[in-house]
């Protein structure tokens, strides 16, 4: 992975498809904002959703303004960071960058990939979306990707197939915490995790 050839084509508010420790993913700067409709036009998307944030360690929460709770601390301190698990936090808005103006909350994930986190090092968090047209599954492979979005991002990094399944979602503003999205994690590990 040519790491400031991608933050580069990043920085000028590129999109990229990259391989993660789940699924292939489009990722771009999130204070780009012509690079994140570029990723919602690729997948053929709406606009309304936010994107998730992959983010290089828990270092990089407190610049976001993300609300660390005692049972988030555990989450953040568990077997399952890094890997396929992705929070959504509260954020207090006097603390957040001005790209998050008028949110509340954001879901962040921190990968158990290390090229990718050596990225992420380097560009600081990037927002990002599984690889494929809205509402199909994420293909395998770049070639494959290629044939499903609307066009060709602005740099493809390959690395092999990637099958896995996409990361778990939990809302960790409920109590006990919510799982908006089935995924990598398996049941007992769902079990464990909503008991915190």
């Amino acid at each position: 992975m040519d790491i400031p050839h991608i933050a580069s084509v990043l920085a000028q508010g590129g999109v990229a498809l990259l391989p993660t420790d789940t699924v292939y993913g489009l990722a771009a700067r999130p204070d780009r904002p012509e690079a994140i409709r570029k990723i919602f036009a690729l997948k053929a998307r709406p606009l309304a959703k936010n994107l998730p944030l992959l983010i290089a360690s828990r270092q990089d929460l407190a610049a976001l303004g993300a609300q660390i709770t005692p049972r988030v601390e555990a989450l953040l301190e568990s077997p399952w960071m890094p890997g396929p698990l992705t929070l959504v936090l509260p954020i207090d808005p006097a603390r957040a960058p001005d790209w998050l103006t008028e949110r509340s909350e954001i879901a962040i994930r921190i990968p158990a990939d290390d090229n990718l986190r050596a990225l992420l090092r380097e560009t600081g968090p990037l927002a990002t979306t599984s690889a494929n047209a809205s509402g199909q599954s994420t293909p395998a492979t770049p070639d494959a990707i290629l044939r499903q979005i609307t066009a060709a991002p602005d740099i493809i990094v390959r690395d092999g197939p990637r099958s896995g399944e996409a990361s778990t979602l939990i809302d960790t503003q409920t109590t006990p915490f919510h799982v908006l999205r089935r995924g990598a994690l398996s049941d007992a590990d769902l079990t464990r995790i909503i008991a915190l």
